[in-house]
């Protein structure tokens, strides 16, 4: 992660750009920003922004373009890329136990016994399975569904913690 100016943070990796920032800047101006970084010879400027039926935003003209944004206490993230990609971004907080059981496998749920910061850790876990099933397209429909999430995925995730903020890209 690098810093672009004093208010976006830069991630490049696997052929995805993500822009992090503070609440209040321009979204679409983020994921414009997103897609020209991909592609320097592209300018989706005056590309109108659209949502497909499952809420993923795309600009008119730039179809085979994937975005991603999401939201959490002032921050904005937005990614894209020439494929498939979703981000996420979460901070840690004390989550209830029978949910944090719901939502693990029992090889998740045993590993976050093992640690000591378990909200931070279930915080980094949340957001791979929510970037993933953002990824797959299909978000999250039930406990089972985001339980299962990451068994036989296709898809890659990395994960960063910034000022407080975990992210968490997904892509293939």
């Amino acid at each position: 992660m690098r810093e672009m100016s004093p208010y976006i943070f830069v991630i490049q990796w696997r052929g995805c750009v993500c822009l992090l920032s503070r609440d209040g800047i321009d979204r679409e101006a983020l994921l414009r920003l997103c897609v020209s970084m991909c592609s320097p010879e592209t300018n989706p400027e005056g590309a109108r922004l659209l949502h497909l039926e499952n809420g993923a935003p795309y600009f008119s003209g730039f179809e085979d373009y994937t975005l991603s944004l999401s939201y959490c206490d002032g921050w904005i993230a937005a990614a894209a890329a020439k494929g498939p990609v979703a981000v996420d971004i979460e901070r840690p907080r004390t989550y209830d136990e029978g949910f944090v059981r719901a939502v693990t496998t029992d090889y998740e749920w045993a590993r976050l016994q093992l640690v000591q910061d378990k909200d931070l850790a279930f915080c980094r876990l949340w957001t791979r399975k929510e970037a993933v099933l953002k990824c797959a397209g299909v978000g999250i429909q039930s406990t089972l569904q985001v339980r299962e999430a990451m068994t036989g995925t296709p898809f890659q995730t990395k994960t960063w913690i910034h000022r407080g903020v975990v992210l968490t890209l997904a892509t293939t």
